[in-house]
């Protein structure tokens, strides 16, 4: 997020669609939305039988479990689908609050999940994608900068941008191995307030989780995510 404070940090990107579709969720069957006290607080994927991931900023400071729920199934993150209560948050132990490194946690569901069609895992990437082809992401942020969430599930394609010219944007600094851009450099789509801890998906494969940007498809600023690849090694140990 550049210079600005991690206040405006949190208030621009940690709820993160904008410019995107409808989704229907038999083709997001791992999109879940995270419950905080019994409300949308972010996005997820599911990665296996009792698994979900999400971004470390949607679960730091959390210390009791038992106040995060699980909605899959279902395209609104208000109604449908089934709630699974969280038994364990297991967020990464480098996760950087300053610059939003490793920014990822894995939670733990108390009964597996119910495989259906609406219902399924993910299968994570075991390379990073290269600049120029297209990823989707999806999720219930809202649909302009600043709006309310969306009630029912959005999804919208971005291209994957090259770490060199991410940087040039953000600072060479800003944008470390564990994080992978995608967004047009004109603007107008994007992951938004909501979407935070989302799916970035090229090939039916989890590539990304959505974690920060300046603002929402603002022009010259992509947005930044989680790049699976680079931290298969800390999913992988759950498996």
């Amino acid at each position: 997020m550049g210079c600005m404070a991690l206040s405006q940090l949190a208030s621009d990107s940690d709820e993160r669609i904008v410019g995107g579709i409808e989704a229907d969720i038999e083709d997001f069957p791992y999109q879940v939305s995270l419950r905080y006290k019994g409300r949308h607080s972010c996005g997820g994927s599911i990665i296996g039988a009792n698994l979900v991931v999400t971004a470390a900023h949607c679960t730091d400071g959390i210390q009791d479990p038992s106040v995060l729920s699980i909605r899959a199934g279902s395209i609104s993150h208000n109604d449908g689908g089934e709630i699974y209560e969280v038994k364990d948050i297991l967020q990464h132990p480098d996760y950087n609050s300053k610059n939003i490194d490793f920014d990822i946690s894995v939670l733990k569901v108390k009964e597996d999940f119910i495989f259906n069609n609406t219902i399924k895992g993910i299968e994570l990437s075991d390379k990073k994608i290269g600049p120029k082809h297209y990823a989707v992401a999806s999720g219930w942020g809202t649909m302009r900068e600043g709006g309310a969430v969306s009630d029912t599930l959005r999804q919208v394609y971005v291209p994957l941008m090259s770490d060199e010219d991410c940087r040039k944007f953000y600072g060479k600094s800003k944008i470390t191995d564990r994080m992978i851009c995608a967004g047009y450099i004109e603007g107008g789509h994007d992951s938004c307030q909501g979407d935070s801890g989302g799916p970035l998906v090229y090939n039916n494969k989890l590539i990304g989780i959505v974690s920060w940007g300046i603002g929402c498809a603002r022009p010259n600023y992509p947005g930044v995510y989680t790049c699976v690849n680079e931290v298969n090694s800390y999913l992988k140990q759950f498996f």
